[in-house]
């Protein structure tokens, strides 16, 4: 690997690094602040000095400033917005879109939990949300003669010292059939349905978050993130050009086999045709199966090269003069196979006059000819 692409890789890591703790800081619940500018805003970490202490959640006024200015602190840690949920009625128009900020229980809806169904954490945490006492159910214990049985059990969801040693209640299977209300999580979001079902369900209001507007002067590493933006820009820059000039290199290197190729296929039918005369049918299909399933496959298989480094208008030319001894030679094989060879010997020297001129047609061959 070279300095150029170890360089450009160093820049792509430092960018992306760089970017996302700079994204990820302007998410964040809490900002830093300079004291002069912190009256009215909402402390967010509890500070203690010399006996006294701000609570988190603290409105800072006046005296709050100057009891931290005496410490001699230059910024403070406040929040981003002084409350993160609100309560807005279900008829208001601006609950539309929003999302719960905490789980809500719909009691006028009913679910179905059969016997046997897994009890997995989610419906673990659903089941204590709706405050059931007790739970029956089973799971598999090894028995004396080594095999395994169904035992039930009475789960205390409240006190957990009552229950089994060493099992959880995840790795056990309800054992008893359950009606319970469906619960909206937090965070989900309200549209015109689910608005309808609180409503069925005797809710006046609901409280939802409040989102936190991005504000590109609020955001103290705005410069950070530009300066992870520029490194990022700097490595694919870098990459780019080096994987343009390795691309073209390897095109190159395609091409150049493309034109071995065309060559040793020429070759190949020049030497046929001088001794096709005195081969019969089935030395002449001996012959063939070489150039057929050598030179001439392996071509057609590269010939994507030989458009993208010198264009569509190349391509057709050769590859034109290149189909017809494809299926001269085709032609050819099959007539030996069938025991006509003077068929396949007219076939050949078709052939071997097409391949000629997909070689006049083809870019690099006076160079591979007469080195240079």
């Amino acid at each position: 690997m070279g300095l150029k692409t170890r360089c450009a890789d160093l820049l792509l890591v430092a960018g992306v690094v760089t970017a996302c703790l700079a994204a990820g800081e302007s998410r964040r619940v809490s900002r830093l602040v300079a004291l002069a500018d912190a009256q009215g805003e909402v402390l967010h970490r509890a500070i203690s000095r010399a006996g006294r202490t701000l609570a988190a959640g603290t409105l800072l006024d006046g005296d709050d400033l100057a009891w931290l200015r005496a410490g001699s602190p230059k910024r403070v840690s406040v929040l981003r917005q002084r409350q993160s949920s609100e309560e807005l009625p279900l008829d208001n128009p601006a609950l539309l879109g929003r999302v719960l900020s905490a789980g809500i229980v719909l009691e006028a809806e009913s679910d179905q939990a059969r016997p046997g169904r897994i009890l997995d954490g989610a419906f673990v945490q659903r089941l204590r949300a709706l405050n059931l006492g007790e739970l029956r159910v089973s799971h598999r214990e090894a028995t004396v003669e080594g095999g395994l049985e169904t035992v039930e059990i009475v789960w205390d969801l409240n006190e957990a010292s009552a229950n089994p040693t060493g099992l959880h209640l995840t790795e056990c299977r309800l054992a008893q059939e359950l009606t319970l209300p469906p619960i909206l999580k937090p965070g989900t979001f309200l549209d015109a349905h689910t608005i309808e079902r609180l409503a069925a369900s005797g809710h006046a209001a609901v409280a939802v978050k409040i989102p936190v507007p991005f504000s590109l002067a609020g955001w103290g590493w705005r410069w950070v993130f530009v300066a992870g933006a520029l490194l990022l820009l700097a490595g694919v820059w870098l990459k780019r050009g080096h994987s343009g000039a390795a691309a073209d290199g390897q095109e190159i290197s395609h091409v150049a086999a493309l034109v071995d190729e065309l060559l040793a296929l020429e070759k190949g039918l020049d030497e046929l045709d001088e001794r096709a005369e005195h081969l019969d049918s089935a030395a002449l299909q001996v012959a063939i199966d070489p150039l057929l399933t050598g030179p001439a496959y392996r071509f057609a298989e590269g010939r994507e090269a030989l458009r993208r480094a010198h264009g569509t208008e190349a391509y057709i030319a050769v590859m034109e003069a290149f189909a017809r001894a494809e299926r001269k030679l085709n032609r050819a094989w099959s007539a030996a196979v069938d025991g006509y060879p003077g068929e396949a010997r007219r076939s050949l020297e078709a052939a071997r006059l097409s391949a000629r001129e997909a070689r006049e047609a083809m870019p690099g061959t006076y160079e591979a000819l007469h080195g240079g």
